[in-house]
């Protein structure tokens, strides 16, 4: 077990699970709060909960400004457009209908985005290497929050242990993963618990 386990109010050695929950490491990176930045689609975002947020906003212009928020800050903004009567979303003025196979694609990809840009946050996914993702915080109806829990822990599971078939820096099997940053020329290598990072 990875020390950075001992006493991890997030982990419960009983089930395996790691609880994607406080501002314990690595939650503090894993949570959507965390001031991950990214470009995604030409649009500069300053986290990932800016993103979600700003997907309640049809007008271009003000979805990039809620993009550059940041935690509670983003929240909040988001919470006052109303989205849930007609379940519909918007990226770059483009509907999307909340239970629709293209929204699923595109928070792929926008989660994709930031995984491939933010290397703090691909070494503490790394971290969670055969743990079953919780998010105890969240919630479960689709209708009810843009981004629900299986969702969320669904696609880090995704990057995590299968990465993307298009991405030639990722090779991933049993009891080895190794992942290369194409920007930074890195390469963080897992065996078993142990992670240690090449050039």
């Amino acid at each position: 077990m990875n020390s950075i386990f001992t006493d991890n109010p997030d982990y419960n050695p009983a089930t395996n699970t790691y609880d994607i929950r406080t501002s314990v490491y690595p939650s503090t990176l894993l949570s959507n709060f965390a001031p991950n930045a990214f470009v995604f689609d030409g649009v500069a975002c300053a986290s990932l909960e800016g993103f979600l947020q700003s997907l309640k906003v049809q007008d271009c212009n003000r979805q990039q400004e809620i993009c550059a928020l940041v935690g509670g800050r983003a929240m909040r903004a988001g919470r006052r457009y109303d989205w849930k009567s007609e379940q519909i979303l918007y990226w770059r003025a483009k509907p999307y209908s909340r239970l629709s196979p293209d929204y699923q694609q595109l928070l792929r990809a926008a989660f994709r985005a930031c995984y491939e840009q933010n290397p703090d946050y691909r070494a503490a996914l790394a971290t969670t290497v055969g743990m079953k993702l919780d998010h105890s915080i969240g919630k479960n109806d689709s209708t009810q929050t843009v981004l629900t829990v299986a969702e969320f822990t669904g696609i880090l599971t995704q990057l995590r242990d299968r990465g993307w078939s298009d991405n030639p820096g990722y090779i991933s099997c049993r009891n080895l993963r190794v992942s290369r940053s194409l920007s930074a020329g890195r390469i963080l290598v897992r065996r078993g618990n142990r992670l240690s990072s090449r050039m």
